[in-house]
């Protein structure tokens, strides 16, 4: 019969036999025990304070470039507001142009009206 039988082998012990459950032993596992709990705890500090160290480096580099960006996109923004104000002038005083022009020469405003259709028809006809 091989010594790995089911009544006689223990998972924590290779020798085939049970260890020894006594006072001492007891007391030596699970101090072990919370020594390893309390190195996983010291390791997963050291690791929380090395990812705390590199954001705040990173947040340290990447600020003035996100003030600039900021910076950047505000005036972009102040300039084609700028702009669009200016093309709305430009387009108001066209209208405006446009109609002082055909009210002081109604016959010829229907003339080019009629033609400016005729064209349009012509192109749209195809």
């Amino acid at each position: 019969m091989s010594p790995y039988t089911p009544s006689t082998f223990s998972p924590s012990d290779d020798s085939g036999t049970t260890p020894d459950t006594g006072a001492m032993g007891g007391a030596s596992q699970s101090s072990g025990a919370g020594d390893s709990t309390g190195s996983g705890r010291d390791m997963t500090g050291r690791v929380a304070q090395g990812a705390h160290d590199t954001i705040d480096r990173l947040s340290e580099t990447v600020a003035p470039q996100v003030q600039r960006l900021q910076e950047s996109v505000s005036s972009a923004t102040d300039a084609v507001k700028l702009r669009a104000g200016q093309l709305r002038e430009t387009g108001e005083e066209w209208v405006d142009t446009l109609r002082s022009t055909v009210r002081e020469n109604p016959l010829t405003a229907i003339g080019v009206g009629m033609a400016v259709g005729m064209l349009l028809s012509r192109l749209t006809r195809r």
